[in-house]
This record gives C-alpha cells, structure tokens and sequence, in this order.
C-alpha cells in the first residue's frame, strides 16, 4: 500500500461527510506502446553485447576508470577506511569536471551524458564548490540517471569490457580490471598538469573555477585519444578479452566498411552493407544481425500503424471494420487476392527491412503512401525464411514467428479480414495488455504514475483517451550501430568518414 493510499484511507474514516480531493494527475507515457522493443534488445546482445547506444566515446572509458584507481591509491597512502559513498563523491567530482571542462570549447562537440544538467547548473557560473549539501545532494541525485557511471550510460560498457571490476570484500567499491595498468599510467601521465589540483588530491571542499577548468580542454581532449587508449578498446572490441559474439560483431563491421572503401562509411550505408555481406567465416554474426533488422522492420511498422490509427481516429470514434476498410483503400488488393497473396505483393516493394523502413519513415505522414510502405515492413520479416525471424520465446512481446503462425492459419482469408485481426490483436490488445500491465507493476511499486492507454471501447467503436493527435512517426529501435562505429573509428578499426 503506498503512503498516499494509506493517507487517503485514513482521510475518509475521520470525515463526517463527502468532501474534496485533489485531482489525480499522471504523466503521459508512449514509449514502447505495444511493449515489442525487448525483443530487440536481446537479438543486439547477440552482435554487439557490451555496448548501448549511449557509451560511443572512449575517453569517459579511461577518465571514470582512472578515477576509481585514483581514489583507492590514496585511500591507501593514507590509511583510510572510506565508506562508499567518498569514493562515488571523488569519481564523481572527476566526472563533472570533466564535462564542464569540455563545456568550455566552441570547438569540441560534447556528447556527454549530462551535459545538460551540469550546463543548467554551472553554465552561467565562474566556479563549482565541491563537497557542501548542494554538491552532495548533486551527486546523489544524478547517480543512476544522468552520471557517466549510471546504469544507462557508460555503467554497463565498464563491466563488460573489464575495465573495472566489483571488489567483492566491500560492496560498491570498484577497481581498474586486468591489463589496465599500462592504459592509466599513460593517461595520468597525459593529465599530470592537472594533478596539482585539490580536486585530484583531497577530498575535503574545495573548488574549481572556469578558467581552470578551461585551460584542461585540450589536455583531456575526447577526441586526442592516446595509443595505448586505442590499443586497450581494440583489445576489448575484438581481442582475446571480448566474448565471441562481440569479435562477430565487429568483425562483420569491418568487413563491411572495407566492401564500401571510399564511399561513404554512415551509419544508414554500414547497416545496409552488413546486411548485404556473404562471407561463410563471418556467417553467425550476419546472420544475427539480419535478425536484428527483420525485428526492426517489424517492431517499427507496427508502431507506425498504430500511431495511424491514433490519427485515424482523431476526436471521434471507428470500429475495426471501419479501421480496416481505411487500410485497404491505402493499399488495395487486386481481385480475389487473399492474405498471404497481398501480403506478398506489398512485401515486394521492399529490398531490405532496411530499405523498408526508410521508405516508411520517407512516407509518413502520407497515408496513400504510408500505410502500404508499413505493410511492407511489417509483411517482409512475417513472410522472410523462419531462420531470420527473432527467435525468442516471449510470447508476450509478440515474435514474428506468433505473426507467422497468425497468417499461416488465416492467410487464405481475405485482406480486409486479416487487417482486422492485426488491428485487434498485434496493435490495441498488445497495446491494451502492456499498458495495463505496467500500470499495475507501477503501482504496486509506488512508481510514477503514467498514463500509457490511448484506445478504449465505446459503443461506435475505438476511441482516443487523451487528445486527438499522433505522437508521430516512431523512431527505428536504436541498434548501437552508432555506438559500434564511432568505437570503432576512434580504435583505428575502421577509417573515419
């Protein structure tokens, strides 16, 4: 029972008669609306796990490594036994003023996770003021959201590449990883200048001013990376130290951004390239990664249908023949065409998932367009071979090979019928059962109260709960490509574009 609950409950038993509440409030949530995307995130681990779509520089590596050994080392010189949380303040007092040292450059492109706040917060100031209740209230607040060391940012990325390890005599006490040392001593050695600072040396207040913090820019530079930084990532990437899918992974990258030599080596030209490559050495990882965007391509043009169907409706109502009716004069069936036939023929039009869900997100909002385009990317994965389809045993997050078995037992129906099967149970009872579902794990854990249901039943048919409008066109499920290549760029795998 949460605390307002309990105060509500105790509120009505003193009253002597009906009285006046405050009113309910909830955030708006739309993420995730059919609860398909964890799919997708286990099909990634298999060609790139380790990484996330956040961790795409090497040098917050190094600084929040070095850290940690620097807070131990002088721990020990002197002789304490230090709680937790001074060695989390100490890291964290590197950490920031790491980012807003590099605030202070018009030159150097800072994506940094929380740049934003520390900006807010120290953008218009000439110092920080490390160690009073403001800066310990900072830290605590920013330590599993917006910190390098979170959980979604860099956090994950440390572990899995060994570059720090959990000490297991004292929980939360972390320590540089194997073959490390030659990486740090090269670092500090880099930072030496910087090492005169209190900041580097005590743990009592102390402060930082912008012109300080300004004349280290260049010294800890992100994109002056040393060697032996390089050479540790490299080794972490595909060396003996990275799991056997990660190698996969990175080796299939690189092949392909050798295929395209001097053209362009994007992000959008490498997705499409992986998936283009047939090499038997490197079969499992192509495989895994077709995989991945067949999940994409199906994840996505669901979503955007649903969003369709969100501005379909608008203020009003419409069934699901209404609904489907609406489909099919966006994309006609020739005559007598059943199911399985059309689908095929809209499935067609698509090279690639890839290429599917460009031509979805180059469509939108177009409905004449748009709705055959979604089709497509959602037929194309349905209709594909069973071994590239996701594989997963999550009956709840709707795998292909559930959408697959759907068609196989009405695809000698017509369009108009499938269309309506789709539209009730892979969009609004998918929607419905997540939306329900999350709402009732927040409230049992007293989390943030979130409005995620968009359609309810009526009478006429399917209405909007909140509003008349779209969310928009949903974004493809990042695939930490990104991640992938800018790690790879700067390690000296792959030439930068």
């Amino acid at each position: 029972m949460t605390s307002s609950l309990a105060e509500f409950e105790q509120l009505s038993r003193q009253a002597k008669s009906c009285f006046i509440v405050d009113p309910a409030s909830a955030g708006l949530g739309g993420v995730d609306p059919l609860g398909l995307r964890q799919i997708n995130f286990d099909l990634m681990n298999d060609v790139f796990p380790g990484l996330n779509n956040v961790a795409r520089y090497i040098r917050p590596f190094t600084l929040v490594t070095w850290a940690w050994r620097r807070t131990i080392e002088l721990a020990r010189k002197s002789g304490e036994a230090l709680p937790v949380s001074a060695h989390e303040d100490f890291v964290a007092r590197i950490e920031v003023a790491f980012v807003w040292s590099m605030l202070q450059s018009d030159e150097v492109d800072v994506d940094l996770p929380g740049k934003q706040v520390v900006w807010s917060r120290w953008g218009a100031k000439d110092k920080i003021l490390f160690g009073d209740a403001d800066w310990t209230a900072f830290v605590n607040a920013r330590r599993n959201s917006t910190a390098l060391t979170a959980a979604v940012n860099y956090g994950p990325g440390l572990r899995a590449f060994r570059l720090l390890e959990d000490d297991n005599h004292h929980a939360g006490i972390r320590f540089p990883g194997e073959a490390t040392a030659e990486l740090l001593d090269a670092f500090e050695e880099r930072i030496k200048p910087l090492l005169r600072h209190a900041l580097f040396r005590e743990r009592g207040p102390c402060t930082l001013t912008r012109k300080t913090a300004k004349s280290w820019t260049t010294i800890w530079d992100m994109k002056d990376l040393l060697e032996e930084e390089k050479r540790a990532m490299r080794e972490r990437l595909i060396g003996a130290r990275a799991p056997t899918k990660r190698r996969g992974g990175f080796e299939l990258l690189t092949r392909a951004a050798d295929n395209q030599g001097e053209q362009n080596e994007g992000e959008g030209e490498l997705r499409q390239a992986m998936l283009e490559l047939e090499d038997e050495k490197i079969a499992e990882p192509a495989l895994h990664w077709k995989r991945v965007q067949m999940r994409q391509s199906f994840r996505l043009g669901l979503e955007a249908l649903f969003e369709w169907i969100i501005a379909e409706i608008g203020g009003g109502t419409m069934t699901t023949e209404a609904l489907a009716a609406h489909m099919l004069k966006c994309a006609p069936p020739e005559e007598r065409q059943t199911a399985r036939s059309w689908l095929e023929a809209l499935a067609a039009t698509a090279a690639s998932p890839v290429e599917a869900m460009d031509a979805l997100q180059a469509n939108f909002p177009n409905g004449a367009t748009f709705v055959p385009t979604a089709l497509a990317a959602i037929a194309l994965p349905i209709l594909a071979n069973a071994s590239l389809h996701d594989r997963s045993e999550r009956r709840e997050r709707l795998p292909i090979a559930l959408a697959a078995a759907d068609l196989d037992r009405i695809g000698d129906n017509s369009p108009q019928q499938f269309l309506k099967h789709m539209i009730e149970n892979w969009l609004i009872a998918q929607h419905t059962y997540w939306s329900v579902g999350r709402g009732l794990a927040d409230a049992r854990v007293g989390a943030k109260k979130i409005m995620r249901l968009r359609l309810v039943l009526e009478p006429g048919g399917w209405r909007v709960t909140r509003g008349r409008g779209t969310r928009g066109m949903p974004r493809p499920t990042p695939d930490r490509l990104r991640t992938a290549i800018s790690l790879a760029q700067q390690c000296d795998l792959i030439r930068r574009s």
